[in-house]
């Protein structure tokens, strides 16, 4: 009966180790996915809405402050335009929540759109700083 006994008990101890081990390979995977997840949406679809946080403008570096590219629509009314729908909706350097951040924006902000790439809205505003907003219908809409 000892025997038995011992073997159920050995057994057991081996399942619930295997169901641990099961366990842990299932969380790491489940991390992996998430963060490919965030990478194949081109943070376009950032789940919330980043904080504003006051920034410097972004100076080239020249030293002055950047200015529109070359080539970009001038600002006659006729060009599309990037209405801000959130308040403190990040005004980033580059497409990506990594980069740089310019400012935050206020809500009813317009910026003349010059092109969308990656989930990000290419824009300039009215002092001519040339940057990126999240093109998520939730923060904001071109008209």
């Amino acid at each position: 009966m000892r025997g038995t006994s011992s073997r159920l008990a050995t057994g057991f101890a081996r399942g619930a180790s295997g169901l641990v081990v099961l366990a842990i390979v299932l969380l790491v995977v489940l991390g992996w996915w998430g963060d490919f997840r965030d990478a194949t949406r081109g943070d376009a679809d950032e789940g919330s809405q980043e904080s504003a946080v006051s920034a410097e403008p972004t100076v080239t570096p020249e030293g002055g402050e950047e200015q529109p590219s070359p080539g970009t629509p001038k600002t006659d009314g006729t060009e599309k335009k990037v209405v801000v729908l959130v308040e403190g909706l990040n005004f980033r350097a580059g497409p990506s929540r990594g980069s740089a951040l310019i400012r935050g924006l206020a809500e009813g902000a317009e910026l003349v759109h010059l092109g969308t790439e990656g989930g990000w809205h290419h824009v300039r505003d009215a002092d001519g700083t040339v940057g990126y907003v999240s093109a998520s219908e939730q923060y904001s809409k071109v008209r």
